[in-house]
């Protein structure tokens, strides 16, 4: 097991690409309008998802643009709550915190707002 142990360290992934979420348009320069992902954790969190046969996540195809709308986010916002609460990685959860922040800001904020999930 122990030549493993470094998928649960954050460093192994420092030099990943990354998959970023962003709202579009951002109303302003504050913290919680993007996040980035590592791609191999944003994996886990897509694998996870397909597993329990969720129907956003599995879908988003992170080498093109993905854009969702606010109903869309509000449903992402569940699945994404849903692996988080039956993972015990912690990578995993901390990553699902982040995407999290800029998805809830998505659902709460005016309707043209769109989440832009994009990777590299």
């Amino acid at each position: 097991m122990s030549d493993f142990l470094d998928r649960l360290n954050a460093k192994t992934y420092e030099f990943d690409e990354p998959v970023s979420i962003q709202l579009e348009p951002s109303l302003d320069n504050s913290p919680g309008w993007k996040a980035n992902i590592a791609e191999s954790i944003f994996d886990r969190i897509s694998l996870l998802a397909a597993a329990y046969k969720l129907h956003l996540l599995p879908a988003i195809d992170k080498y093109g643009p993905t854009r969702l709308n606010q109903i869309q986010t509000i449903t992402l916002c569940d699945e994404l709550d849903f692996v988080n609460t039956i993972t015990t990685d912690v990578l995993v959860r901390q990553y699902i915190q982040g995407f999290l922040t800029v998805a809830r800001r998505c659902a709460a904020g005016p309707h043209d707002v769109q989440l832009i999930i994009e990777g590299p």
